[in-house]
């Protein structure tokens, strides 16, 4: 199934971010060291301020080395970007002008787990479509500013039973009793990422309130005021944290980029879409991969993303999706915050369009396109549980619910008891 979109028990607690070893730039690669290297990155549409076209040009080459598919996630981007089927194997082709390169893939020994494009220029071919549907590979596209413009997965198990369970319990128990779990989670979650924050007394007091509320409320207005008010302690604790910039670049950035600032924007009507600080971008940016993944497991779980139980129903807009990612957008914010706390950015790694918006540039975009697998092993236990919730708690009549996405009762039932004593 293909969706396209226009314009959005702690289950994370044991997830871990993946590891950046110590020292390193965030935007390095272990075939060159252009985390430390005076020079720029681009991407289609956006240069680095202050750096010559040879620094440019030079990073690009890096950038666009042969590729290594590192936790089975294949980055795709630049400009004509070609995905096709040759003789049987999946061939990926992207980079910038001159600076291209070229995959293939067999059908036993593709290793893929996921393939992220980003960009929009470029094609993919109804075989290779057909190719990542039958490997059971799924694929995403982001554009340059982190929005998600499509995702597909060859996987989908939905048969509309659950659809239907999904519709009936918007407005009954059922329904509190889901937007409650996912949204005391997420306060769980930002308590205990709490600590780590420069947060005050009040603001850990705050959302020490906000839990109580949200444990205890009868209505789903109650829920929601609960949870903007711990939401307002915990950004206003988060916006204190500190970006630090390699010393020979702060001359080449804005004053507001050394500190995470507020949630909500400057520009484009206050939506924190439109970050204008580095962290946001980032932020966004990691929040898109975790969009996509949960839009995957809606998909392969057979939930409809449209139904949700606490985001306003609104035209093209996926609200079960935003409703799955709340509880699981506490891990994205830990990872983001061991990254400020221990790395040095270049002013190479962003750009600040004519509007003010903050952009992040390859092959800093790479480096967080890594992480993808790291999201779907997060949202996958939260989507079951919904899934399992709307089901009632029970086990269909054939055996043990299915967990297609954590294989929780596969591993159950392959697993032979001990031997008696």
């Amino acid at each position: 199934m293909t969706t396209t979109r226009s314009n959005s028990t702690n289950s994370f607690a044991s997830t871990r971010a993946p590891r950046i070893v110590p020292g390193q730039s965030i935007g390095e690669t272990p075939s060159a060291k252009i985390g430390k290297s005076k020079k720029s990155a681009a991407t289609p549409g956006a240069v680095a301020q202050g750096v010559d076209a040879h620094a440019v040009d030079a990073l690009i080459a890096a950038t666009y080395q042969p590729r290594r598919t590192r936790s089975g996630v294949c980055v795709v981007d630049g400009y004509s970007i070609r995905i096709r089927v040759e003789r049987g194997r999946l061939v990926i082709a992207d980079g910038l002008g001159e600076h291209r390169r070229e995959q293939r893939y067999g059908r036993a020994t593709h290793g893929l787990r996921r393939v992220l494009i980003v960009g929009h220029t470029g094609t993919i071919t109804l075989d290779a479509i057909r190719w990542l549907a039958d490997a059971r590979v799924p694929w995403t596209q982001l554009d340059y500013d982190g929005t998600l413009l499509a995702s597909a997965t060859g996987d989908n198990i939905g048969d509309g039973k659950i659809r239907r369970a999904q519709a009936i319990a918007l407005d009954t128990p059922k329904g509190l009793d889901i937007a409650r779990s996912l949204l005391v989670d997420k306060l769980r979650g930002q308590r205990t990422l709490a600590d780590r924050l420069p947060a005050t007394l009040a603001n850990l007091a705050q959302l020490d309130d906000a839990i109580t509320t949200a444990e205890t409320c009868r209505t789903l207005a109650e829920l929601l005021t609960a949870e903007a008010r711990g939401a307002a302690a915990y950004w206003t604790a988060y916006a204190a944290v500190s970006v630090t910039f390699a010393p020979k670049d702060l001359d080449k950035i804005p004053e507001h980029w050394h500190t995470v600032g507020q949630r909500r924007s400057t520009v484009g009507g206050g939506s924190g879409r439109l970050a204008t600080a580095p962290a946001h971008a980032l932020l966004n940016y990691l929040y898109a991969l975790l969009e996509a993944e949960t839009l995957i497991a809606c998909h392969t779980l057979g939930l409809d993303p449209t139904l949700g139980f606490f985001h306003a129903d609104t035209r093209k807009r996926a609200s079960l999706l935003y409703d799955l990612m709340e509880p699981a957008r506490p891990a994205v914010d830990a990872y983001l915050l061991d990254v400020l706390q221990t790395h040095t950015f270049r002013a190479a790694d962003f750009t600040e369009t004519r509007q003010g918006v903050c952009r992040i540039l390859a092959p800093l975009t790479h480096t967080l396109a890594d992480t993808t697998s790291t999201w779907a092993s997060v949202i996958a236990p939260i989507a079951e549980r919904v899934a399992r919730m709307l089901e009632g708690g029970r086990a269909p009549r054939s055996g043990a619910a299915p967990t297609p996405l954590t294989k929780t009762n596969r591993r159950s039932r392959t697993t032979k008891p001990a031997p008696a004593p």
